[in-house]
């Protein structure tokens, strides 16, 4: 792992088997590569910086020669090259009727001037090869194009910049997949709360989307596979549409794996980095039917981090270029709820009493009117500045207006009290926010909608939106995301939404939630040791124990070995066990054909490679082989093999490429074999019984020979603590040791 950001997880000193903490260039890369000497490299984990060396690594001249994993060079520069891909794009809309914001290529100054003129304002400036949209700006006249084009062309120094169509007031759409071959395996899409303009980094995403009509579903589904097919994807990408009137837009596509795909991956739960991974590995996947909905038990909403109370004087507005230092993401029973835990968790803090409102233009105003209902229902004070207020008023709600402390062009840029200015009024917004009397600021600016960065540092709405950042007040500046808020607000009625363990503590793994323990390898002698032990003894002693599941070993008398007697002893275990139970079938020399037969009737199968009843003994490997060659690997294969026993059956299962299960490991000989073979990356696992952990052959009273399995020296329990780390799991092993051994 090559990775200089100590803020991610790969960066962790136990999380890879070594890490080089340096920064992602073609000298370091090169140099690590001819030292390590790699079968090949993956980039598409990295972000922007490994896709823009990847065509220099190609060509330099390494020894080896740098072999990369998953889409070809040539496929990423076609993406990430701005003129490539529209032209790209444009050879779809022939074909296949996909569509992109009309654009021109900007090497010739006069003509881009043109075609602005001849589209119109406001036009998209987007340059090659950069993060988190670098450079990239919405020109609103002659005067930005120029500005925005010589900054463009700086940032992407020898790679095309493109200047395309700003299409205004459209949904932006995110799309995670993962392809092989340019064949779509499994992808996910995830809905912008903003309106397009706002960069991904910054915006609030929820998924799976919930406002997006079936006919949008499927043109998307549609487009996301031309796309793969055209670039001949292999590994994850990235795509971004915009949807107005019914009708979708391609803006861009990264051959890589976005910022979304952990968040993508907790919220559907299908895990899309080990799918792309084992896509560029050439394995195969498996995927859920409708992965892209995940399990229909949540929604999940993924909200930006700011960090504007440390950067003094920073316009709290977000755009087409980041601005947002991290993010949260939070689940729900709908995107609402979600959407309200995920804002509380980046330290917003819901409003007690107090709302000031101020929202530039009618359209706005009117757009927000519903909202502002809502609010006063709900019992709120509002405040406004003076248009807002007179709105507002002459709709029926009451709403108090309150006068700026400054004016346009003021020469107050501290926002202090005006009263030395406007003695006839006692209290202004200032006064209100240096007090901490406003709970809550909607600024919702003309300009702020993400076609435009608010640069105008001398209006009321900047010195506003500054004054309550820096005063620790709760700051909204987004229609889409205010109105979103006083919904949730609304739906919560004013508290803090509902804590829910089921969606509210999900980690990376898979949680199961059980009953009580799983003991995965008891002996119930029933039938034909009762003597010994019963299925109502031995259950009784399980619960005692506190276990709700065991698994039963075949070596009852008969064995469990083929139909006749998994009949006999599953009536034995349905009558008596007081405890779900599974059970085991035994190999035999001869039985292959018939466990192979029962693997979907029983939990797996046991083989006795050491001492055991002759009927279930397997003294010949040749025997072995037929059955870790026919039985179904979705059913583990157990061993009861000790000493050079055990590890030709490591051998075995090997050279059949499937997992095996070794029993009661008990010497310090069988762990360091074990051992060996998990640093080896063989697919083991094994379990170790509680009283060899804890006894050893010295601590036997007298008169007692031995106990079962039998006990060790104390070196040899020494070893297995030791080894901990390699052991996968405990069984009692005999089902007498319930009550005691744990």
């Amino acid at each position: 792992m090559i990775n200089c950001n100590p803020e991610t997880v790969s960066t962790d000193y136990d999380i890879c088997d070594r890490l080089y903490f340096e920064e992602i260039s073609l000298e370091v890369v090169g140099t690590i590569y001819e030292f390590e000497r790699p079968k090949g490299l993956i980039l598409a984990f990295g972000g922007q910086a490994p896709n823009n060396i990847a065509m220099a690594l190609t060509r330099a001249e390494f020894e080896p020669r740098v072999q990369i994993f998953g889409t070809s060079p040539d496929s990423i520069d076609n993406a990430e090259d701005r003129l490539k891909f529209s032209r790209a794009l444009d050879e779809l809309r022939l074909k296949d009727k996909i569509k992109q914001p009309r654009w021109k290529n900007a090497s010739n100054a006069k003509e881009v001037e043109a075609f602005c003129e001849e589209v119109g304002y406001p036009c998209l400036i987007r340059p090659s090869y950069v993060l988190s949209g670098a450079a990239m700006n919405v020109a609103h006249n002659k005067e930005d194009l120029k500005n925005f084009l010589n900054q463009a062309v700086f940032v992407a120094k020898e790679h095309p910049v493109v200047v395309s169509k700003f299409i205004g007031g459209a949904k932006e759409i995110d799309v995670d997949a993962v392809a092989k071959n340019g064949t779509i395996i499994c992808m996910a899409v995830c809905e912008h709360i903003e309106n397009a303009g706002i960069h991904s980094g910054d915006a609030t995403l929820v998924c799976p989307p919930f406002d997006l009509t079936p006919r949008t579903i499927e043109q998307i589904k549609f487009i996301t596979a031309k796309i793969a097919e055209k670039l001949k994807v292999t590994g994850p990408f990235n795509m971004q549409l915009i949807a107005k009137d019914d009708e979708l837009y391609v803006i861009e596509c990264n051959l890589r794996a976005s910022r979304s795909f952990p968040f993508v991956s907790k919220t559907l739960d299908f895990d899309f980095i080990a799918a792309a991974t084992s896509v560029m590995m050439d394995k195969p996947v498996k995927v859920p039917e409708g992965v892209m909905w995940g399990r229909g038990e949540k929604f999940g909403v993924k909200v930006p981090q700011f960090s504007f109370p440390r950067l003094a004087g920073a316009d709290v507005i977000q755009g087409v270029e980041m601005v947002s230092t991290g993010e949260v993401a939070c689940y729900g029973k709908d995107h609402r709820e979600a959407y309200l835990k995920g804002l509380l968790a980046t330290g917003f803090v819901l409003p007690k009493k107090n709302i000031f409102l101020s929202f530039g233009g009618v359209t706005t105003k009117s757009e927000m009117l519903e909202s502002v209902k809502i609010l006063s229902h709900l019992g709120f004070d509002l405040f406004a500045s003076k248009g807002t207020a007179d709105y507002y008023n002459n709709e029926g709600i009451n709403v108090r207006a309150v006068e700026w402390p400054f004016e346009e062009g003021s020469e107050d840029d501290h926002g202090t009290s005006s009263s030395a200015k406007n003695a006839a009024f006692a209290k202004n917004v200032a006064d209100y926010v240096e007090n901490k009397d406003f709970h809550l600021v909607i600024n919702l600016p003309i300009k702020g909608s993400g076609a435009y960065r608010v640069s105008a540092y001398r209006t009321q709405g900047y010195k506003t939106r500054r004054m309550a950042v820096d005063n620790g007040i709760p700051l909204l500046t987004d229609i889409k995301c205010a109105k979103l808020f006083v919904k949730a607000l609304e739906q919560c009625k004013n508290k803090l939404p509902p804590f829910n363990s089921q969606l509210d503590a999900i980690s990376s793994m898979a949680l199961k939630r059980l009953p009580g323990l799983i003991d995965i390898h008891v002996h119930f002698r029933e039938p034909g040791g009762e003597h010994k032990e019963t299925w109502i003894t031995g259950s009784k002693a399980a619960v005692a124990g506190g276990i709700t599941i065991v698994c039963a070993m075949p070596n009852t008398s008969p064995a469990l070995t083929d139909a006749e007697s998994f009949e006999l002893v599953e009536a034995k275990a349905a009558a008596g066990s007081l405890v779900d139970y599974a059970l085991f079938i035994g190999a035999t020399p001869d039985n292959a054909p018939i466990s192979a037969e029962l693997a979907k009737k029983v939990a797996g199968m046991k083989m006795y490679l050491n001492e055991t009843f002759a009927t279930l003994r397997i003294p010949n490997v040749t025997d072995w082989m037929k059955h870790f060659e026919s039985f179904p690997t979705g059913r583990p294969i157990v061993c009861h093999a000790e000493k050079q026993t055990l590890a030709a059956v490591l051998a075995v299962a090997q050279l059949s490429q499937r997992h095996v299960h070794i029993c009661h490991i008990a010497t310090k000989e069988e762990i360091e074999i074990i051992r060996k073979a998990k640093d080896s990356g063989w697919n083991v696992t094994c379990e170790v019984c509680p009283h060899h952990l804890i006894f050893s052959e010295d601590d036997l009273p007298e008169n007692i020979k031995e106990v079962r399995p039998r006990l060790a020296s104390p070196e040899d329990a020494k070893a297995l603590w030791e080894n901990l780390d390699y052991i996968d799991c405990f069984a009692t092993d005999h089902g007498k040791t319930f009550s005691t051994g744990f």
